[in-house]
């Protein structure tokens, strides 16, 4: 029995938009955050009675969290599952779209992804809206303001709800600016993507926050 138990598979969701499904040089390749948060899990297995954990990828490029995620993830986790724990970062693409972003209350949105699954008995991890080009373009004043607005907003959910999902706050532990400049060069692809190392990075980030709590 405490075989069975030991070789047992956690299943994990990994769901969002571009940033996990791994883009970059402008979507001709993709290397997701998952090839090395396996790749950890599997360290962490290795010699331990630690449970194997399997990874599900589906992030897809482009997706807005109101409608798109919103109607998607309730059909994954039903049609994939069942899940025992799912990573979630969406946001960054509606707020391109930052009026609409704000009149459909992206935090409220983003927060409901998690009540979702929550409401199916899958424990969390809330990735916050990591940095972008608009950081520091003079005219996306209003941009940052909501972006961190929101991301304010969604560390409070978690606070409150801490049984339920956890924190990985990636907008402050791997920025675009105001860090290591190598870093910038090594780990951003373009303006809203990671290069293959950013993303082993992020899985890294994740995996820290995560590995104790799932």
């Amino acid at each position: 029995m405490g075989q069975e138990e030991a070789s047992a598979s956690k299943k994990i969701l990994c769901f969002g938009d571009s940033l996990t499904e791994g883009w970059y040089k402008t979507g001709f390749s993709f290397h997701p955050y998952t090839i090395r948060l396996s790749q950890l899990f599997e360290m962490q297995q290795e010699g331990s009675r630690t449970r194997r954990v399997e990874l599900l990828n589906k992030g897809i490029s482009g997706e807005v969290v109101n409608p798109e995620m919103l109607e998607r993830l309730p059909v994954v986790l039903d049609n994939k599952g069942p899940f025992d724990f799912a990573i979630i970062l969406g946001g960054t693409n509606d707020l391109a779209f930052l009026k609409a972003a704000k009149e459909n209350n992206l935090s409220k949105n983003i927060i409901s992804l998690h009540q979702i699954a929550h409401s199916k008995g899958v424990k969390t991890c809330l990735i916050t809206i990591p940095q972008t080009g608009f950081d520091i373009l003079p005219y996306s004043v209003e941009y940052v303001q909501y972006r961190e607005q929101v991301n304010d907003e969604l560390r409070e959910f978690v606070s409150r709800n801490s049984s339920q999902v956890c924190l990985c706050d990636l907008s402050v532990k791997l920025p675009m600016y105001g860090g290591n400049e190598n870093e910038f060069v090594e780990y951003w692809d373009d303006e809203l993507h990671f290069t293959p190392k950013g993303y082993s990075r992020m899985a890294e980030i994740i995996f820290e926050d995560i590995k104790d709590f799932i």
